[in-house]
């Protein structure tokens, strides 16, 4: 028996249930004490030319933008870094700081565009540390919210809680 033509097409289904949204990872980046001590978070943007890493040791963290692709010049890409900050004693008494607009990115020119560096002290206190990061590369918007659960001590692991806007990728790196 041959198979007949094709029906019509028929209406659209339903419309499905909003997603969950921007989902959060867990990420941890080793210490010194835990033989780690050059581990840092790379966040990766969906179509690899740009990137932001994050690392954390002894007393200090940082993260930094870097460009990936040589058609990242100054002017194509605009960071956005915007952070949070709260003592550790009392979360209430929070502080944000002004967001930091970038236009400068490009190719070779190593890490850019600092978002935060040894931190620390607030009222005598260590602090919890919320960013957001932003990269704009046309019409392109990846968006990281980043917290740092524990400040690091003396080496100590780091465990980061990552929620993307946006597609690209995550991993911890180790450098030997």
């Amino acid at each position: 028996m041959a198979q007949g033509s094709q029906g019509l097409t028929g209406a659209q289904g339903v419309q499905g249930d909003a997603g969950p949204g921007s989902v959060g990872g867990l990420y941890l980046i080793l210490g010194t004490t835990s033989g780690g001590g050059n581990d840092f978070l790379e966040l990766l943007a969906a179509n690899s030319n740009i990137e932001l890493l994050i690392w954390c040791d002894k007393d200090a963290f940082g993260a930094y933008w870097m460009a990936n692709d040589a058609s990242v010049t100054a002017g194509s890409v605009t960071i956005i870094n915007q952070e949070v900050a709260n003592s550790k004693g009392d979360r209430s008494r929070g502080f944000m700081l002004l967001p930091m607009f970038y236009n400068d990115l490009a190719f070779g020119s190593g890490a850019q565009d600092e978002a935060f560096e040894k931190g620390g002290q607030s009222d005598g206190g260590k602090m919890a540390w919320n960013g957001k990061f932003t990269a704009i590369e046309g019409a392109t918007i990846t968006r990281w919210d980043v917290t740092l659960n524990n400040f690091p001590t003396s080496g100590s692991d780091c465990s980061v809680v990552v929620y993307a806007n946006g597609t690209g990728s995550a991993q911890v790196v180790t450098v030997p």
